[in-house]
């Protein structure tokens, strides 16, 4: 330990000693210490206002957001701070460089003081702490001017100004060198020096590579080395021995524990070398007093006999004593004020009026290099003079002076000294050194401000208060009082000192940092780091086959076309793609962002076909820690964002090769957070039953060894470079849709699931079907109409941080019709079609930014500066242990902590390990003591990121020329929605910039960056977050004409115009607080085909602008990003967005307009007339291009030629209460259909995970026939068996579907009822959907939009909304056969382990509890419908589809006799031509025509079988049928009815005969009826006409179509009447039956279809009260309910336990009773009580009473 630090320690411990002697209470706080909340009421719903409110108290308190970042944060383990940081990034924000490595040194120089202490006393003292920060910020100044000019330099002349030179980098260096080479001789460099060259690496990694900065780095470095040339040989230390005691000698004011006298203070800087003169000695003042050096005993009668002495000293004694009579508290505030550190408070107003001021980077180097060095030469000086005289402080000369004025050598009153109000310095006293030091700073301020009117805010580390100081003179006068009311100094000193300081700096200010108009060029940059808007241009297609690519001018981006293989697979477009993983420059102010992407393999095949595409380029993967890894493959071009662009023919099949080319073990793992508790991201089934060891860190984690070194995961956990591909809105065979159990990994990864379970090859292409080669085939059948869509990873468990990643790109399809449009100049050809991918993405930022946001970030595993952030800790929205309930940094609902909680989880909340037990929170703000138990790498229910990415490019330019163009716009957001217009563009002030007005730049150097958003409003919404602000009117640039969306061509051409989001805002409407008006409206996966007319906007800018809020419909104000924007980093947001740079959302692209003669006005009307029917003169766009619509409305009418309603009850509209739906099909007739009831719940009380609690959502269905008060919802996770089971509908090649004919071809109509809050984009995979329309739970009908009519694959589901949809699940036509998916139903887990055991119910489709183990379900053709917010894919809200095929009827049927007599047989043999059946039924009839009969039923792949005839000649024909039933088949324990199933079956093979007597079959029964009756049953009769019938077979139809056997019955004697009752009814359904006869197998005729519905169970009755009272001996209990319809009666039971097993008594009520009392009970006995209602179908639920159970007194 050196000499120096152990005085600083030593005088640190004398300083708490005085503090302990004056009775300071220094009260421990955690950190940060928000006040506590006054707030008792707690909303329904946490809001900003909320969060603000909480933060607020911490401001309150005095915890900023700056003091956490720079504070030395130890962790509790891995556990993030839930309540007291903001866990959320921003990309890189703008800021002050220099001001930022001011922080940097002034925290490691002089840190933050401890809470109740009012000064640092670390090792570095106040006067070196000024020395290190003036040699560093003069190094700033001098290499800013190098760059900038403008100004002379102090040390270092550079050979030539370098304006292309990166500042961030030249700041950074020459800081970094200079504190790096002065703090060796300092005994903290051991410790700072790693830190300070971590944050140097950190500068250095968020700055892109380049000439720029290494020029940068080079003028730092020349720039830090003038300085230390120049100041190497500075002392920064020594000693002094102070004088013998006497009058008017100074003595030490503090002592050692020994009692020997303390050290004095820093006496090296009286004879250190001044910054801004040559002498140390050349401002000091004359002796003090008049006296004579050297002192001697007559100095005390000198003294006496001065006036002016006298005079202080009286003053000193009797205003700045402790115990003064005369202060008053306001005096004795100020002074304390000043007892602040100096080199704190100076710097932070540096920093504060660099910031208020707008100062550029170089005017604040030269504040900062002045004012330090102002500082430390006004210390000098005084240090100088108080040295030079060793007067006396104030302390000694009072307690040392008689009252006769003599010199007493002991303290005159020993028993109660005089104290002064503020501990005295150890050091001399004249002269004041904070008088010259704020007297020189008053005065540089008031020469830098131009006027000594300078309106200074300062604070005080001793105090923790801010004062203003409008004047100079206010300063000076100030600290004069200041220091005699602190007892420390005579007024003489420090008056004298004033003086010397503000001298100083008069001197200084002409000689030192003046401006050089000769080398000012005029470019000083305002602020460094960040993101700039608009800087790059757009990235736009290339095809590489017809050249080189070289992309944008700025970045290199492209978007690359797949080039074809036409020769492999005649009759396809073969492609071999690749994912790999690279980097690439998104924006010209990032390094390269690491991505995982799809690249083109080359091949010969294509070489020769091509030969622009040359011998291929290497691939590479780029680990994370930079280094390249050769893959061994060639690519067509070098890996681009959202590339390879397939682009196809409809109806041409494209074929895919699909390679895994990732990297493998630990370099193979994801570099955003996985977190491994999702579905399928984690343990795999070999470790199923293993516990996790620390459930806030799962097994399947990332996993370290002993030495703290990355190890791989285990076997059993999946691994992280999974991938596949989903062609998204294609007709796929299933094999190819790339569900999320298709992936695949690398080929040689150690992993025990190389592949998942559902990966099957297409069968003619070149693909083994190994589980570990890394290779997976794609067949894509192209059936569908032109259109843009998209192929993007679906790995289970990691879908949304792949595609996050990079794994999209564009596929397009074109066909006859838009080809035909193109060529007439109906639309814009290819060289004015521009696609527009749109994202948004957040960027790490400086290590220095997550300190202060993120802390727990880790970029050696995720990913450095420029790379891509994604939120990772699960932030609740409440904190229970505030009284307010609210957490300021919250972000999702936490499920304990809801309504109702989610008590059963199988993880809840954990300890707190930052709670502190001895917190008060009645006097400030505490941790709680519970945190959540989720993982600490969670995901959250949704990630709303900060910067618009459009074609790979951060905040793009676009230029265009004044004509059409079509833009393919895609939202490829994880979670965003976007809400897309054109309005002009303004500059920084305001100005339009529509080629006239002269417009001026932003602080990021560009002109016409902002959206013209209403400044009041914008003004408005810094006080009320909950104001939107708008663009102003009038300032719209073109419309949207819309004319496809992700379905195709629309019926008619929609003319979208320039709108901001509103709301529903009438509180009388249910749904009010949905989205209501909006221009293009483009939610994530939604696609919209527009044309854009620019001719009437030559040489104007547009801005590219949205303002959908996130989360959609409800809007948290910290995700929207503008300018100007609100402060909201103190709940865990961003700053205030500034003109020119991100963060902005609301900026999405810049589109220049050349000025350049306009094109003619685009031709509207002609292309409205082409959309229109053949019939009405048009082309029939849409009729003649897609395929029919299913139910016929007059928005269609146009289209088709057709005059179908608009309003009325066959305008094609479902009503709220609808069950069935009645419409008229494209052909005028009119059908019926049930509605299939679908149901979402998100973010509910019901919608929790069941393992931690974290906010979820799930798809489900409605109950049959909900009913109010009722429990209506039956939700399931994706690893439930499959409730939707659709028939498939095949087509012949080259036949186009027709308009529906019949309801049982697999047509569907789904009602998807909505509880939650997000409106979500469902995704149906195969098909396409027609919306039908919405229908508030009011009732209030709302048509789908204009652009939303004809066919769709994502549909918007809003909250408290049904959103009715049509579907036919047309089949890819394939040319081969494929046989079913069959899996387990969670693939995750073993064979056999229940899936119920969770705090969720699981329910059957009818509503009654079900218990589920693992097993393997036919999912026949599988596909998934989901919401495609991905976060909320993933948190479960996605169900598989099953689709049932038939296969492929048997061939070959033949008949061998064998055996003889009665043992004689007939052996059948056939060919099974499917590859997908569950059965073989072999039938015989006694005609050709039938009617057939099942002889027997056999299993799949049974080819034979021997069936007995013995003597019987019989003739009769045969036949044999495959079917495939597909759905869960388990036969679940009752009540439960299982789950839906449907059976597919073939055609009948060609029939064979065998026997010569005819049979003749029995007369057919007659005069079916069907009647409901109570049971429920249905009574069926019937009249026999036969007499040799040997039974009836029963068939029963719920659709009126399809028909299944119900039963078969015996045989009447003779003719006449027959009956049977059904008594498997269930409530709510219409059933239908048909009757026929048999005779030894042999079916008559069928008779009539008789039909009969069972009505709905009547509801549940509500507000089942119970009340007791005693009488006498016994007691009496009597129930009240409020009345339901549709009931008959009510059923009332009492039992003596909870579940009715004991004692149980029931009694039955009449209709509309709603009172009841029991006889005479037991008292002081509980009873339990419950009650249904009833009605010819059955009974309700039952309703237990409150209370239950009841206590009779």
């Amino acid at each position: 330990m050196n000499k120096r630090k152990a005085i600083n320690i030593v005088l640190l411990l004398i300083f708490l000693l005085s503090l302990l002697g004056e009775n300071v209470s220094i009260t421990r706080a955690q950190k940060p210490t928000p006040p506590v909340s006054s707030r008792t009421d707690k909303p329904d719903r946490i809001t900003q206002a909320d969060r603000q409110a909480a933060a607020d108290r911490a401001a309150a308190d005095g915890f900023t957001l700056e003091a956490v970042g720079a504070a030395d944060m130890s962790m509790a383990g891995d556990a993030p701070r839930y309540f007291s940081h903001p866990n959320y990034a921003n990309s890189p924000l703008p800021g002050n460089v220099v001001a930022e490595w001011n922080i940097i040194a002034q925290d490691i120089l002089q840190p933050a003081p401890m809470p109740g202490m009012p000064m640092t006393m670390g090792p570095v003292s106040m006067s070196a702490s000024f020395v290190y920060l003036a040699y560093m910020q003069a190094a700033i100044y001098d290499a800013l001017v190098a760059i900038e000019g403008g100004y002379k330099p102090y040390a270092y002349v550079a050979p030539a100004i370098n304006e292309t030179a990166s500042r961030e980098a030249a700041v950074a260096t020459a800081a970094y060198t200079v504190l790096d080479h002065f703090l060796k001789d300092e005994s903290i460099y051991a410790a700072v020096s790693p830190v300070l060259a971590t944050k140097y690496a950190g500068y250095l990694a968020a700055i892109p590579s380049g000439v720029a900065k290494n020029d940068g780095v080079a003028i730092g470095q020349d720039a830090a080395d003038a300085i230390i040339a120049l100041r190497d040989a500075d002392v920064l230390s020594g000693t002094y021995t102070p004088l013998p005691s006497g009058p008017g000698v100074w003595e030490p004011t503090m002592k050692l524990p020994d009692g020997s006298p303390a050290p004095a203070w820093d006496p090296w800087m009286a004879t250190l070398k001044p910054f801004l003169r040559t002498d140390s000695a050349q401002y000091r003042p004359a002796a003090p007093y008049g006296l004579t050096y050297p002192l001697d005993a007559s100095a005390a009668a000198a003294l006496a006999s001065n006036p002016d002495y006298v005079a202080d000293y009286e003053e000193v004694r009797d205003w700045g004593g402790a115990s003064s009579a005369l202060r008053t508290p306001e005096q004795t505030a100020i002074a304390n004020f000043w007892g602040t550190n100096m080199v704190i408070q100076t710097n932070v107003a540096y920093r504060q009026v660099a910031e208020t001021k707008g100062y550029n980077l170089l005017e604040t180097a030269r504040l900062m290099a002045f004012g330090n060095m102002v500082a430390t030469d006004s210390l000098i000086a005084t240090f100088d003079s108080k040295y030079e005289y060793s007067f006396w402080r104030p302390v000694t000369a009072i307690n040392h002076t008689n009252p006769d004025w003599t010199y007493s050598s002991t303290v005159i009153n020993p028993a109660a000294p005089w104290m002064p109000a503020m501990m005295t310095p150890n050091f001399p006293e004249y002269v004041a050194g904070h008088g010259s030091f704020v007297s020189s700073q008053a005065e540089l301020f008031t020469q830098l401000f131009g006027t000594a009117q300078i309106e200074l805010d300062l604070m005080s580390t001793a105090t923790g208060a801010t004062r203003h100081y409008a004047t100079a003179d206010d300063m000076r006068t100030e600290v004069e009082n200041a220091r005699t009311w602190g007892g420390m100094h005579f007024r003489t000193s420090t008056e004298l000192a004033v003086d010397l300081g503000q001298q100083l700096v008069l001197d200084a200010i002409n000689t030192y940092f003046i401006p050089d108009p000769i080398t000012d060029t005029n470019a000083h940059a305002s602020l460094s780091g960040g993101i700039r808007k608009f800087v790059d241009e757009l990235a736009v297609p290339c095809d590489p086959s017809a050249g080189a690519c070289t992309g944008t001018e700025s970045l290199g981006q492209y978007l690359p076309i797949a080039v074809p293989d036409t020769t492999t697979y005649p009759g396809s477009d073969y492609y071999e793609i690749a994912v790999v993983q690279y980097r690439e420059q998104m924006h010209s102010d990032l390094p390269a962002t690491l991505l995982r992407g799809y690249v083109q393999i080359w091949t010969p095949q294509l070489a020769a076909a091509y030969p622009a595409l040359g011998s291929g380029v290497k691939l590479y993967n780029e680990l994370l820690i930079g280094t390249p890894v050769d893959t061994g493959m060639l690519g067509v071009t070098e890996p681009h964002y959202l590339g390879p662009t397939i682009i196809a023919e409809k109806d041409r099949p494209v074929r895919v090769k699909f390679y895994n080319l990732l990297p493998t073990g630990i370099d193979g793992d994801l570099f955003l957070p996985v977190d491994t508790t999702v579905m399928g991201a984690g343990m795999g089934p070999e470790l199923y039953g293993m516990a996790e060891m620390n459930p806030q860190d799962p097994m399947c984690g990332v996993a370290y060894d002993a030495n703290g070194n990355r190890s791989p995961k285990l076997a059993g956990c999946y691994a992280e470079n999974r991938a596949t591909l989903h062609l998204h809105g294609g007709i796929s065979p299933w094999i190819s849709d790339g569900t999320p159990h298709q992936w695949i990994t690398p080929a040689g990864e150690t992993t025990s699931y190389p592949q998942g379970v559902s990966v099957v090859p297409v069968p003619d292409m070149d693909d083994s079907g190994a589980a570990n080669d890394g290779v997976m085939t794609f067949y894509y059948t192209n059936q569908q109409s032109a259109r843009l869509m998209f192929y993007h990873d679906h790995s289970y468990g990691i879908t949304r941080l792949n595609v996050y990643a990079g794994e999209a790109a564009p596929y397009i399809i074109t066909d006859t019709m838009e080809q035909s449009l193109v060529a007439q100049g109906l639309i814009p050809g290819a060289d004015s079609t521009i696609p527009l991918v749109i994202q948004d993405k957040t960027f790490v930022p400086s290590q220095a930014q997550l300190a202060v946001s993120d802390e727990t970030w880790d970029m050696g595993r995720w990913g450095d500066t420029g790379d891509l952030w994604l939120p990772h800790v699960y932030s609740p929205a409440q904190n229970p242990g505030d009284s307010s309930g609210v957490n300021q940094f919250g972000r999702w609902a936490y499920g304990p902590w809801f309504w109702p909680p989610t008590s059963a989880i199988e993880f809840g909340p954990v300890a707190n390990p930052y709670y502190d037990p001895s917190c008060d929170p009645d006097l400030q703000w505490c941790e709680p003591p519970l945190m959540p138990g989720t993982p600490f790498n969670s995901m959250g229910m949704e990630a709303f990121m900060d910067t618009p990415v459009v074609n790979g490019t951060v905040y793009p330019t676009l230029t265009v020329d004044p004509k059409s163009y079509r833009f393919r716009i895609l939202n490829a957001a994880n979670d965003r929605f976007f809400n897309l217009s054109l309005y002009v563009a303004t500059d920084v002030n305001g100005v339009l910039c529509d080629g006239v007005n002269p417009v001026t730049a932003s602080p990021s150097g560009e002109v016409c960056t902002e959206a013209p958003l209403n400044p009041a409003e914008v003004a408005a919404a810094l006080e009320d977050p909950t104001i939107f602000p708008t663009p102003l009117a009038g300032t719209e640039g073109p419309s949207w004409i819309a004319i496809g969306t992700e379905g195709g061509f629309l019926p008619a051409p929609a003319v979208i115009d320039a709108h901001p989001t509103t709301w529903v805002n009438d509180p009388t409407v249910f749904n009010a607080g949905n989205v209501d008006l909006h221009s293009l409206l483009v939610g994530p996966a939604e696609r919209h085909d527009v044309i854009v007319d620019f001719s009437a906007f030559a040489g104007q800018t547009l801005i590219l602008y949205n303002d959908a809020p996130a989360a959609f419909p409800a809007r948290d104000p910290r995700y929207d990003y503008y300018t100007g924007n609100g402060d909201y980093r103190d709940t865990g947001g961003a700053p205030s967005t500034l003109p020119g740079y991100g963060p902005n959302t609301r900026t999405v692209m810049k589109i220049v307009v050349a000025p350049l003669a306009p094109a003619p006005a685009y031709n509207l009307p002609a292309l409205e007339t082409a959309f229109k029917s053949t019939a009405l003169g048009g082309q029939g766009v849409f009729e003649q291009s897609q395929h029919p619509i299913i139910v016929a409305q007059g928005a269609y009418n146009s289209a088709y030629n057709t005059a179908f309603k608009n309003s009325g009850p066959l305008a094609g509209l479902v009503q709220i209460f609808d069950t069935s739906f009645t419409f008229k099909t494209l052909l005028d007739t009119t059908v019926t259909m049930p509605l299939q009831p679908k149901m979402i719940q998100d973010e509910m009380g019901e919608a929790f995970d069941p393992e931690y609690g974290r906010m979820s959502g799930f798809l489900g269905l409605e109950t049959p026939n909900a009913q109010a008060g009722a429990q209506n919802m039956l939700l399931y996770p994706f690893a439930m068996p499959p409730t939707e089971v659709l028939r498939g509908i095949e087509l012949p090649p080259g036949v186009e579907v027709s308009p529906l004919t019949i309801m049982s071809d697999g047509t569907q109509l789904w009602k998807i009822t909505h509880n939650g809050v997000d409106t979500h984009p469902v995704h149906f995979h195969l098909y396409d959907v027609q919306l039908i329309n919405r229908v508030g739970w009011d009732g209030i009908i709302r048509k789908p939009e204009a652009n939303e009519l004809g066919w769709k694959d994502t549909v918007r589901v809003s909250p408290l909304e049904d959103t009715i949809v049509a579907l036919r699940p047309l089949l890819p036509n394939l040319p081969w056969d494929l046989p079913n998916s069959v899996r387990l139903i969670d693939p995750t887990m073993p064979e056999g382990v229940s899936l119920t055991d969770m705090a969720m119910v699981i329910f059957d489709p009818a509503g009654e509890p079900i218990q589920i183990t693992n097993h393997y379900v036919n999912y026949g053709y599988e596909y998934v419908w989901h919401c495609h917010i991905l976060s909320h894919e993933e948190m479960d809200m996605m169900r598989p589809v099953v689709v049932g095929v038939r296969p492929n009827k048997p061939a070959g049927l033949s008949a061998a006799v064998t055996g003889s007599g009665s043992n004689k047989a007939l052996v059948f043999t056939w060919v099974d031509e499917s590859l997908n059946e569950t059965n073989f039924i072999l039938q015989r009839a006694p005609s050709a025509i039938g009617p057939w009969t099942n002889l027997v039923t056999l299993g799949a792949n049974v080819t034979t079988y021997e069936h007995t005839i013995g003597n019987d000649n019989s003739k009769y024909y045969y036949q044999v049928l495959a079917t495939n039933t597909v759905g869960d088949t388990a036969v679940y324990a009752a009540p439960s009815v299982g789950f839906p199933t449907e059976t597919m079956v073939s055609d009948p093979s060609d029939a064979i005969v065998y026997g010569t007597v005819d049979v003749l079959a029995p007369s057919a029964p007659t005069n079916l009826t069907a009647a409901f009756q109570t049971g429920p049953r249905i009574l069926l009769t019937w009249t026999d006409t036969a007499t040799d019938e040997t039974g009836f077979v029963i068939e029963r139809s719920t659709d009126g179509t399809n028909f299944s056997v119900l039963v078969t019955v015996g045989p009447r004697n003779n003719t006449g009447a027959v009956s049977y009752a059904d008594t498997t009814v269930l409530p709510g359904i219409t059933y239908t039956y048909r009757v026929a006869a048999v005779k030894n197998s042999i079916l008559s005729a069928y008779t009539n279809n008789a039909s009969a519905s069972v009505p709905a169970l009547p509801p549940a009755p509500s507000s089942l009260l119970a009340t007791a009272v005693a009488q006498r001996r016994a007691a009496r209990v009597t129930l009240t309910w409020n009345n339901v319809a549709n009931e008959t009666g009510y059923v009332i039971q009492r039992a003596s336990n909870g579940t009715f097993t004991l004692n149980v008594v029931t009694t039955n009520v009449g209709a509309n009773t709603t009172t009841f009392t029991t006889g005479t009970l037991s008292r002081f006995t509980p009873y339990y009580f419950r009650i249904a209602s009833v009605n010819a179908a059955g009974m309700s639920a039952w309703v237990n009473a409150t209370p239950f159970p009841i206590y009779t007194p």
